[in-house]
């Protein structure tokens, strides 16, 4: 089989990809194993190399392998798993997106239309519901110079509409 692009910069097969993410885990394991308690973010140890997987439609099996070695690799340090779980992970998804703002949402929303798994399920966008429209003094309430010592924003209403200046 030929080789592949699979992430930007990183020339393989999928087995290459887990190879390189085990081996990282494995020296870390080796390296905390005389400390008493470790710490390991989920997010960490699976959700970027299984997002990494799934977002470019990778098979579910070669998935699954990847997780139980990663699992293995972290077994010296004896973790204990703490999940927090979501009963509706798309209104936890909606929350992250409203605390972290609609640049981060127009970001993802943005670069999901080249990750083969959405083209595979013909997925695009993000569904939004009726928000309510903030009325002008709502608006104008945000108005003003914002700054951190360093930079500074500016933010105006014009024509009934935030304008953002000095952003960049």
């Amino acid at each position: 089989m030929g080789r592949l692009i699979l992430v930007e910069g990183f020339p393989g097969t999928w087995e290459q990809f887990a190879d390189v993410r085990v081996e990282r885990w494995r020296a870390f394991a080796a390296a905390a194993r005389d400390y008493d308690v470790t710490v390991l973010p989920e997010s960490a140890l699976l959700q970027l190399p299984v997002f990494t997987m799934f977002r470019r439609n990778a098979d579910p099996a070669a998935i699954a392998a990847l997780v139980s070695r990663l699992v293995e690799a972290a077994a010296p340090l004896r973790p204990t798993l703490v999940y927090l779980a979501r009963r509706d992970p798309e209104g936890a998804f909606r929350d992250i997106g409203e605390r972290r703002g609609l640049a981060w949402l127009l970001q993802h929303a943005a670069s999901s239309h080249g990750y083969a798994f959405t083209q595979a399920r013909g997925l695009s966008g993000l569904e939004v519901e009726d928000d309510p429209v903030a009325d002008a003094t709502e608006i104008a309430r945000v108005a003003g110079r914002y700054g951190d010592g360093q930079r500074e924003v500016t933010v105006e209403v014009v024509d009934g509409r935030l304008v953002l200046r000095g952003i960049l």
